[in-house]
């Protein structure tokens, strides 16, 4: 399973991806502060970073531009972006955003563009290897 980085201060909102996340058996490491999401995705060599549109100091579209100029995160790193509304796309597209979510949709929706966003990290396919693995 994959390591996330969820960035956000809306802790209640936070607390609910979190728990989505954690759910589908993916290790979440939480921070606050949008200055200290770029060491923690490097860090944690992290698969994704969910991060929340508004944040002080700099907002989701600012973070997500700071992992895309970071040279030591690779240039397939995903970012997903928990909006309030629908977003700008000309501005996700600038800002490197992988993805997008409205916040206040259900769990099983993120859920969904999670496993899309993770691919063969999400888990997607063991069911699978197990079943050529007992074949085998």
């Amino acid at each position: 399973m994959a390591k996330i980085v969820l960035a956000g201060e809306d802790l209640e909102w936070m607390d609910s991806v979190r728990a989505t996340i954690e759910s589908m058996g993916h290790e979440v490491f939480f921070v606050e502060s949008a200055l200290d999401v770029v060491d923690e995705v490097l860090e944690q060599e992290a698969a994704l970073a969910v991060l929340d549109e508004s944040m002080a100091t700099f907002d989701g579209y600012e973070v997500a531009q700071m992992l895309r100029d970071e040279p030591n995160v690779p240039d397939v790193f995903s970012v997903l972006l928990l909006v309030s509304e629908g977003a700008v796309s000309g501005r996700l597209e600038r800002a490197g955003v992988s993805e997008c979510f409205v916040k206040g949709h259900n769990s099983a929706e993120l859920s969904d563009l999670l496993v899309k966003m993770l691919g063969d990290e999400a888990g997607v396919g063991l069911e699978d290897e197990a079943a050529d693995f007992l074949k085998g």
